[in-house]
């Protein structure tokens, strides 16, 4: 992880080619996407504790990929994706860092394993 100027400490294992802007959605926050799968995480120093986690994903129909969240699972709900186009969802829960970095990843971190279409995470201290 890297400092960076607003002073955290953030960033990603490595990046693959699955990165970018889609140019459909209004929502700038929802327009961004990385397609994360097999062993890439994005990582984040923060405080132990327990925080609440907001994932914004794009999805299709009977999208079944799930992510972790500092071990815990985000998935959409079965059939919950059940158009053929792409649509905005977001998945929150609640996790537990124990080790001081806030980890988001594939739930399966087997090479092309099906990860969500990461748009945004946001995430606050309980």
């Amino acid at each position: 992880m890297d400092v960076h100027k607003n002073g955290y400490a953030y960033g990603w294992t490595e990046i693959g080619r699955n990165a970018g802007r889609w140019n459909k959605d209004k929502d700038a926050a929802f327009d961004t996407i990385i397609y994360i799968n097999g062993p890439i995480e994005w990582r984040m120093a923060v405080e132990n504790g327990k925080y609440e986690v907001v994932l914004g994903v794009k999805a299709q129909k009977d999208h079944r990929g799930k992510m972790s969240v500092s071990g815990t699972e985000f998935a959409l709900k079965p059939g919950e994706a059940g158009q053929k186009e792409w649509k905005s969802y977001t998945i929150t829960g609640q996790v537990e860092v124990k080790d001081g970095v806030l980890r988001l990843g594939a739930a399966d971190k087997n090479p092309g394993a099906r990860g969500l279409h990461i748009a945004h995470i946001t995430f606050k201290r309980l």
